[in-house]
């Protein structure tokens, strides 16, 4: 078996440190909740990444 873990964080055979095993979450019952969580911390990241990119577009600008 590989290392790998899903999307969902459920931990597969021999994954040590993962976010389920973790914070001792039971991956059956909280699978769709794991997957929103998931869904939304990413779209987190991807809308402060774009801030940072316009932040960095406007700076590029004023130096022209």
């Amino acid at each position: 078996m590989t290392q790998q873990t899903t999307f969902t964080g459920f931990p597969t055979q021999k994954s040590g440190g993962n976010y389920t095993q973790h914070k001792g979450i039971q991956p059956k019952k909280e699978g769709k909740r794991n997957t929103y969580l998931c869904a939304l911390v990413s779209a987190r990241i991807v809308k402060v990444e774009s801030d940072a990119a316009m932040m960095i577009r406007e700076i590029n600008k004023k130096r022209v």
